[in-house]
């Protein structure tokens, strides 16, 4: 019995290798070229240099299918951290149900179910309104919870960027997810809601943003002469508050992935204090109450 689960575990991560990635490379031939190369590369074993052709793709273009190609990359040469991590990207930014799917099965201490029924009573699998998928991550046990509803199709957008940050495809995606949080220290933080916070005031977004880069313009010029003068994107996580206050934040990264050196733990400490002085947000409502939630921005300069 674990020999055929393996084998269709197997069957399940090859089908998905030639995907419609193409499709969205098509006007860029060296990346395609390249995209092309990498797939060609895990179907002959030769996991590592998918791996790396891969990153370079990336580092010209995102989408989920080069996050679940190299993922499978990286699975193949014993990097269950890489893997994990692309297959989350994948399944949780592109809402790919297939890399959901792997990330549950290899990246998860176990995924619990409960059904409950239109009032959010535990019910059964026979007469359930709503499911919740219980995610304990590896190796943190981190719990991660996402909330199925019942027939519903949520339109949720998916933003594909090319090397120079610039948006090159904009799809949205449907979905019987209605929300998805995490529990930290005993709160529920929201990554997706029926209602998630955003910046109303977008004027004051705006010249904060413009500041922002800047000053980092000035204080990073030789990082960018490295990026061959071409914008550079940080990504950033922020947690708001129900009342809308920016109460912490995280550096997640860079676009394009470029070497920071010794200047990578000034970056990160400006990147932070930049987030302490966002301005404040309309917060997000889940069924009509305020929650705490996380959102992703970049900081580009």
């Amino acid at each position: 019995m674990k020999a055929i689960k393996v084998l269709v575990l197997i069957a399940i991560i090859f089908s998905n290798l030639e995907s419609n990635g193409q499709q969205f490379l098509s006007g860029d031939n060296e990346s395609l070229k390249l995209y092309k190369l990498g797939t060609n590369l895990i179907e002959q074993g030769k996991y590592k240099s998918a791996d790396s052709v891969l990153t370079l793709v990336l580092n010209k273009f995102k989408n989920e299918d080069i996050y679940y190609n190299r993922g499978i990359a990286r699975l193949y040469k014993a990097d269950t951290c890489g893997f994990c991590e692309d297959m989350e990207i994948a399944a949780n930014k592109y809402f790919d149900d297939e890399a959901r799917k792997l990330s549950n099965r290899l990246c998860c201490f176990k995924v619990d179910t409960i059904y409950y029924d239109k009032k959010f009573n535990i019910s059964n699998r026979s007469r359930y309104k709503y499911l919740e998928e219980i995610q304990y991550k590896k190796p943190s046990n981190q719990r991660i919870v996402l909330l199925h509803e019942l027939d519903a199709k949520v339109d949720h957008p998916t933003f594909d960027f090319g090397g120079d940050g610039g948006l090159v495809n904009f799809q949205m995606k449907p979905t019987d997810i209605i929300a998805k949080y995490s529990v930290i220290d005993s709160v529920k933080y929201y990554y997706s809601t029926t209602k998630k916070a955003f910046i109303s005031h977008k004027s004051q977004y705006d010249d904060f943003k413009e500041k922002a880069r800047l000053f980092l313009s000035a204080k990073y010029q030789s990082l960018k002469d490295q990026n061959s003068g071409a914008k550079i994107s940080v990504q950033v996580e922020l947690k708001i508050s129900p009342t809308g206050e920016i109460t912490d934040g995280k550096y997640l990264g860079i676009f394009p992935e470029i070497k920071l050196g010794d200047q990578e733990t000034d970056l990160k400490n400006d990147i932070l204090n930049i987030i302490r002085h966002y301005p404040k947000a309309t917060p997000a409502s889940f069924k009509g109450d305020k929650v705490h939630f996380i959102a992703n921005d970049f900081i580009d300069f």
